[in-house]
């Protein structure tokens, strides 16, 4: 056909210089994720001295965590050192 093209695509990928951000300013609050992102913006104002955030890969778990982390200037341990550092 008349106008047809073959061959690859001659659109190029542009290296924008996009990377993963963890920071409040980055995260997009939706329905699905409000209540959550304002109990972190809460802390130490919680309920209870722990949360458990859950939900389905990708749902925001590790960026809503990151925010907390920065917000209450905590430390990140290793899952496979825990022990060390709670005395077990």
């Amino acid at each position: 056909m008349a106008g047809e093209r073959t061959g690859p695509p001659r659109q190029l990928p542009l290296d924008l210089g996009h990377g993963t951000g963890y920071s409040r300013d980055e995260l997009v609050v939706s329905g699905a994720n409000a209540q959550a992102a304002a109990l972190v913006d809460r802390w130490p104002d919680w309920p209870a001295p722990v949360v458990v955030l859950a939900g389905p890969p990708g749902s925001g778990k590790t960026h809503l965590a990151q925010i907390w982390q920065a917000h209450a200037h905590a430390v990140a341990i290793a899952p496979d050192s825990i022990g060390e550092h709670i005395g077990g």
